[in-house]
């Protein structure tokens, strides 16, 4: 788990030690000005608009790790089977449970004599206990954040709407809806499609039976990226044209790569062609790029003026 979200866990980490900071700080709030606007001018970030941000950012990343570690942890890998609750392989855990009974005899039936890696394996999966219950913890954390995630957002949002353009409910919970209309319902569904989607895609490249039908994640994204398109012509979300036309831009050079990345599957065999299609993806892509590099250029040349 810790491994697969890298840096994220980096982050988390950080903004727990801030948190524990903040409580300490809590008490003396009342007594010290300076604590107490230190307090509150970052209770709201860190508390509510970081992981906010955090998961609607990280979200991909952090749903593929927890499946990963819910549904494939247990699996073999060459010939290193690992247990469930346990780090040891087999041949380790055979060796412990051999020593455990004192009975060397059985040991060497096992095929596990006490040797120099049988005590290495031991030693490795006590000192990786602490890694397992962090690892464990961070596991259940993400999982019980990211599923409660849309609920919380089709939820909250709806009841909360008519505060939406207050400023003190936009600092806490404003990230969902940052740069959209707060008079409109339908900015919320941004947000609430945006983690759908992603789960969505998650799940097709991890669930076993879809895992190998690359057309099928295609399609699937294709889909997704055609609803999205539809949302934004339809409900235009975006207080400025210009960040509402660009997302609908993103999502037709989406389908565009997409179908030519069908190509790729079985469904071309021809290599030449695949070659060509190739030439075709890096021009509708480099396209993209080049699009948002002039925008952003031309929006920091205008902000220096």
């Amino acid at each position: 788990m810790i491994n697969l979200l890298g840096i994220g866990f980096i982050f988390i980490a950080c903004v727990f030690l801030v948190m524990s900071i903040l409580a300490c700080m809590y008490p003396f709030t009342r007594c010290y000005e300076p604590v107490a606007k230190v307090y509150n001018s970052v209770y709201g970030t860190i508390f509510w608009g970081l992981w906010i941000r955090f998961l609607m950012e990280e979200s991909l990343v952090a749903f593929i790790a927890v499946w990963c570690n819910v549904f494939q942890a247990n699996e073999c890998v060459g010939d290193e089977c690992l247990i469930e609750d346990s780090f040891l392989p087999v041949s380790g855990i055979s060796s412990v449970n051999s020593l455990s009974s004192g009975n060397s005899t059985d040991a060497l039936t096992a095929g596990s004599n006490v040797t120099d890696s049988a005590i290495d394996d031991i030693s490795s999966n006590v000192v990786g206990l602490p890694f397992y219950l962090v690892n464990n913890a961070t596991l259940a954390f993400l999982a019980i954040l990211l599923l409660a995630m849309p609920i919380y957002i089709a939820i909250f949002y709806p009841i909360n709407f008519n505060r939406l353009s207050e400023p003190e409910f936009g600092k806490k919970y404003g990230e969902i809806y940052e740069g959209m209309h707060e008079d409109r319902k339908s900015s919320l569904f941004h947000s609430f499609f945006f983690l759908t989607r992603r789960y969505i895609f998650a799940v097709t490249i991890c669930y076993k039976p879809f895992m190998y039908e690359s057309w099928l994640q295609i399609d699937v994204c294709i889909v997704l990226a055609l609803l999205k398109a539809a949302y934004l012509f339809h409900f235009k979300p975006y207080k400025e044209s210009l960040v509402g036309n660009l997302e609908v831009f993103n999502e037709l050079t989406t389908c565009i790569l997409l179908y030519l990345v069908l190509c790729f599957t079985d469904f071309i065999p021809s290599v030449h062609m695949q070659v060509l299609v190739g030439y075709y993806f890096i021009f509708f892509l480099s396209g993209n790029m080049l699009t948002h590099i002039f925008f952003l250029l031309r929006s920091t040349f205008l902000d220096c003026k």
